[in-house]
Parts: C-alpha cells; sequence; structure tokens
C-alpha cells in the first residue's frame, strides 16, 4: 500500500515545479510518508462554512475532474496520508509587538500608488487534504492539488483556467462582487463575514475568497493586513522562504473553529504589502484525520495579482 501511495503522490504538490528543485521535493514527500499507528480516534473536524463573495463558477466543458489520490485507513493501522513538510522559519529581532510589525507593514502599503486598468489577473496555486469519516469509523483522505488563472473585469466577470496534477484543464465562467474601495467601508466588510474576521480561521477563509478572486489594490491591502493584526494571540514567525522560493515574512494565530486546534499562517511581502501565500496546520491532534501531527493541511501559493488595462 504504500508504494502505491507514493505512486499516486508523487505529483500532486501543485507547487513541486515552481521550486526548482524537485529531487528534494520528491526526497521530502518520500521521507514524511509512513505507516504508522491508528491516528488518535478523536471527533472529526466538521465542514468548514464557506465564506460567500457572490464568487458564481459555471463549467464551460465537461464536468470537472476531481484531481485527488484516495489514501484509505486500513484495519491493522493507517497509511497516513502525504502532506508537505513544513515550510522553515527562521527568528528576526524585532522590538516591535507582532501587530505593530504588521500594522507598520500595512501603513507603508497603504502609501503605494494605486494600480491603473480595470483587469484582474490572477494566477494561485493551492494544495489540500480532504478527510471523509464514515459510520464504520473508516477514514478516507483526498489530496486535491490544482492551478488557477484569472482574468476578469471590473464588473468581476470574467473566466478561470483550472488544472490538476495530472494536466487535466478546463475553463470556466466566473463573477464575483468587487469588495469596498474606501477603507472604513472595506473594514465593515470584512468584520460581516460569516466566520467572524475575529478569529484566525474566519480571517484565512475570507483573505483566501479574496485573494482568489480579486487583485486588492494597496489601499485594500493595508485595509486587509491591519485586521489580520488584530488578531488574537498573533505571533510573528520570523522569515521564511515559501514554496514558489520567495522571501517573506510570516504571521500566524490559532484557533480551533474547525474541530482541531489549527495554525493558521499568513505569508507577506514586507516591500508590497501583498499576501504571497497561506498555509494551515494542525498543531496538537489530529482526531480521526489521517495524518501525523503536526502536519500541514492546506496551503495557497499567490503568484499574481495584477491589474492591467489590456481588453
Amino acid at each position: 500500500m504504500t508504494e502505491q501511495v507514493r505512486t499516486l503522490m508523487q505529483d500532486a504538490d501543485p507547487a513541486r515545479g515552481t521550486l526548482g528543485n524537485s529531487q528534494r521535493a520528491r526526497a521530502d514527500l518520500e521521507r514524511i510518508m509512513h505507516v504508522g499507528p491508528v491516528a488518535a480516534q478523536l471527533p472529526a473536524a466538521r465542514r468548514r462554512p464557506g465564506v460567500r463573495l457572490g464568487l458564481a463558477v459555471v463549467a464551460a466543458g465537461a464536468a470537472a475532474a476531481v484531481a485527488f489520490a484516495v489514501l484509505p485507513q486500513g484495519a491493522g493501522g493507517s497509511a497516513y496520508a502525504a502532506t508537505p513538510p513544513p515550510l522553515h522559519y527562521t527568528a528576526v529581532s524585532t522590538t516591535l509587538s507582532p501587530s505593530n510589525m504588521l500594522k507598520r507593514i500595512a501603513e507603508q502599503t497603504g502609501t503605494l500608488r494605486q494600480p491603473a486598468g480595470p483587469q484582474n489577473r490572477l494566477h494561485y496555486k493551492d494544495w489540500s487534504l480532504n478527510t471523509r469519516v464514515y459510520a464504520d469509523d473508516s477514514v478516507t483522505s483526498e489530496i486535491a492539488a490544482k492551478d488557477h488563472r484569472l482574468v476578469t473585469g471590473a464588473d468581476g466577470s470574467g473566466t478561470e483556467r483550472r488544472t490538476d496534477e495530472a494536466g487535466h484543464t478546463e475553463t470556466y465562467k466566473v463573477k464575483w462582487t468587487p469588495v469596498p474601495t474606501d477603507p472604513a467601508a472595506f473594514k465593515a466588510w470584512l468584520a460581516g463575514r460569516n466566520v467572524p474576521f475575529t478569529d484566525a480561521m474566519g480571517a484565512a477563509e475570507t483573505s483566501g475568497e479574496l485573494l482568489r478572486s480579486q487583485a486588492l489594490s494597496p489601499v485594500q491591502r493595508a485595509t486587509l493586513l491591519s485586521a489580520i493584526a488584530d488578531l488574537p494571540g498573533l505571533r510573528f514567525d520570523g522569515k521564511v522562504t515559501d514554496r514558489a522560493g520567495r522571501v517573506g515574512q510570516a504571521f500566524s494565530a490559532e484557533s480551533s473553529r474547525s474541530g482541531l486546534p489549527t495554525r493558521y499562517t499568513f505569508i507577506v511581502n514586507s516591500s508590497s504589502g501583498t499576501i504571497m501565500g497561506q498555509e494551515e496546520m494542525l498543531t496538537k491532534t489530529a482526531g480521526k484525520l489521517n495524518v501525523p501531527v503536526p502536519s500541514v493541511i492546506s496551503y495557497t501559493v499567490y503568484l499574481k495579482a495584477q491589474h492591467t488595462a489590456d481588453q
């Protein structure tokens, strides 16, 4: 079973080709895969409520192929789902609190020149572990890895080209509702989400939905960072090289709102105020999820978010 899982998973990391060291990436994946003891039989995480931004996706062709590998839990033990290795964080000496440090980045971001052009061009890659626990206590974990490229106009309508790890590509029509450009109105919009932005899980979900649907202006990025800076228990984890090989500053906060203690990390470019990536990692227990602890269970790498004048 272990060899079968390795074969299924060897190309499932969407950032694998971006790192420029595929042999090391594969070696890391091999290292973390093993057959271990049955995961702690604690309640599994409930499905997280979606954050709706008025984004509608309609398939332009045949139904989308699901990009995942299924890793079943056996009776004599569990084949731990293959998860990416955690990022390495380097401590940075600073006299600022994590909140004040992020707010300083936000202040600098708000002074940057506003973008020109009505068109949004986005490119991001994501990886996630989706686990199902059945009535007989059996568990399956699905690895979903995709590459996304969006082009939309000022009204939020456009197209998304989505490619899975097998190279299957489909194009969708998309429509999102632009968020407010006024800082006060945008801050109120963030506060009005279904999952409170004051919770790390809510902040991660809302930020992710935003960054996956539209290119934010410097003022909007500044407002978003200021809201993240107010998260209870915010930590500055230091300097990090993300899964695309870029250096950023990592800030994180924890929440058990999903049902399991999870650390939500935001990787920030301190010069532009852009969020380069997000990570979710289980920190204390996996419940019935088919992974060891700690484990990265989701990440997104934001590679491009531009306003252009092209029509």
